[in-house]
């Protein structure tokens, strides 16, 4: 029995809705973590000790004030774009994966059906 279309797109449009949320996530979380972690581990404070030395709130204010150019609080701002620049471009890209997968699946069930009869 063929799959029924309508069935097919909305599964579709669930797999893609699924897809760009978790895509989303992920992106919104890693890129401001990887950037906040290669500062921390590579940067140094305006004292000029190595920033992988501190610890604390040393550390977390040496980071988010070399993110800042200075400033902790505009470091603080620049982790927020990067998590919400990394969500949009993450949904944006991966969202359909999901869709792709299903309409796959789907592929893959129908052949298997045919060759069973």
């Amino acid at each position: 029995m063929e799959p029924d279309n309508a069935d097919d797109d909305a599964a579709t449009k669930v797999a893609n809705k699924v897809g760009a949320m978790v895509a989303r996530t992920v992106g919104g979380a890693g890129l401001p973590t990887a950037v906040y972690g290669a500062a921390a581990t590579f940067g140094t404070a305006g004292t000029g000790t190595a920033i992988s030395t501190l610890s604390g709130a040393a550390a977390t204010s040496a980071t988010t004030a070399l993110l800042g150019f200075g400033s902790a609080a505009l470091g603080g701002v620049v982790l927020f774009g990067l998590g919400v620049a990394g969500a949009i471009v993450a949904g944006r890209y991966c969202g359909k994966v999901g869709g792709k997968i299903v309409k796959a699946v789907r592929a893959a069930q129908t052949d298997s059906a045919r060759d069973e009869t």
